[in-house]
């Protein structure tokens, strides 16, 4: 695994036993797009993926062994862990349990500036709903910490641009900055996206990464390129069914 962290495998360890995950338990690890890719993982993708897509998170360790999966939503019953590192952006972890088979689910996203103005947190809601039953109020979602929109800023002109091609951008989540710059609060667009599809539990962290970076808590890509630091640290969300 590629990482700027040296003892990742130690970390990685850590993880798994504060969350009393068995190190048996395979971890999918997201590698994301910046678009609205949605995956599911079954069986036996799940089966063909650790075969060809694997790669060992603890060398040291035998028993976790994960796998690589393109995409920035993941939508499983599966009994893994789900990982994805990040800068800035949003995780998303929203969870019910299908009315079928009375088996949990889980939807795992990723969603930064990109992902939001494409609604990936929608296009997987409504995925799920081609191989679950279940009622949008079932869901539980929570929303990992984030950049502000105070603290991530765009150009006024490409703003403009992205309201032009048409894209699902509402300037009402624009802050003004300066003449040239705004800042956009994409984790605002994202919760109003779940509201709009009639989710009602949605606990949000309240954390900004930039400001926690600023005070040693956690990793901002932003705050790092700001101030001439690392720009390969992220820092991982992980969830699991196990």
């Amino acid at each position: 695994m590629r990482s700027s962290v040296p003892d990742v495998s130690k970390k990685y360890l850590e993880l798994y036993q504060a969350a009393k995950i068995p190190l048996s338990t395979p971890i999918a690890y997201m590698l994301t797009k910046h678009i609205d890719g949605v995956q599911f993982l079954t069986r036996e993708n799940v089966f063909i993926l650790k075969r060809f897509q694997s790669i060992t998170f603890i060398p040291e360790e035998k028993g976790l062994i994960g796998f690589y999966v393109d995409t920035d939503a993941i939508i499983t019953k599966q009994k893994i862990s789900l990982g994805v590192a990040v800068g800035d952006c949003s995780v998303i972890v929203a969870t019910a349990v299908d009315r079928k088979d009375s088996k949990r689910f889980v939807i795992f996203v990723h969603s930064g500036f990109s992902g939001a103005i494409l609604n990936v947190v929608g296009k997987a809601i409504d995925a799920a709903h081609t191989q679950y039953q279940f009622d949008n109020s079932d869901l539980v979602c929570a929303i990992y910490p984030s950049i502000s929109g105070k603290n991530y800023k765009r150009g006024l002109s490409y703003l403009e641009e992205i309201q032009k091609a048409g894209l699902d951008f509402r300037s009402e989540f624009l802050i003004p900055v300066s003449e040239t710059e705004a800042g956009f609060d994409f984790q605002a667009k994202i919760v109003s996206d779940l509201k709009d599809k009639g989710v009602e539990v949605i606990n949000v962290s309240g954390l900004d990464t930039y400001e926690e970076n600023r005070n040693r808590n956690l990793y901002s890509l932003t705050y790092a390129k700001e101030n001439n630091l690392s720009l390969d640290n992220r820092f991982l969300v992980c969830v699991s069914l196990g």
